[in-house]
């Protein structure tokens, strides 16, 4: 067999190929933790109720997520302050059966991540008393 041949067209071809697997391919900085690895921000809120509580978010938080202390699944619902200044939509911010099937006891359980996409203003309830309530940011 002779030598392959070199055409434009397989060039382009080669190309289009390293340029598609330099974009599919993650970046190193997003590959790897950040330098001095990873740290999550809480808020202590104490107990939360029925009557619920609205928490200050600082400015550029994208995620929290709700954990308590006591027995039992964390049951709360959370909603977030609208740029129109309005109150979102309640949606869950307890377990949704992902937790373990049998936490340690005493151990803090948590809720699902919410995203809350820079809001300022989150609002908090429980229909059943949650005893240690802390906000992961």
């Amino acid at each position: 067999m002779g030598e392959p041949t070199i055409s434009r067209r397989s060039l382009l071809l080669a190309a289009a190929g390293a340029a598609a697997g330099a974009a599919l391919a993650p970046a190193r900085a997003l590959a790897g933790a950040p330098p001095g690895g990873l740290h999550l921000s809480s808020l202590e809120l104490g107990p939360l109720g029925p009557a619920g509580l609205i928490v200050t978010l600082p400015a550029g938080v994208q995620l929290v997520g709700l954990q308590a202390g006591g027995a039992g699944p964390v049951s709360a619902s959370a909603r977030v302050r609208l740029p129109s200044g309005l109150w979102g939509p309640w949606v869950s911010a307890g377990a949704a059966g992902h937790g373990p099937e049998q936490a340690a006891v005493g151990a803090a359980r948590s809720g699902e991540p919410l995203w809350v996409g820079g809001a300022r203003e989150l609002q908090l309830r429980s229909a059943e008393p949650l005893e240690r309530a802390r906000l992961r940011l």
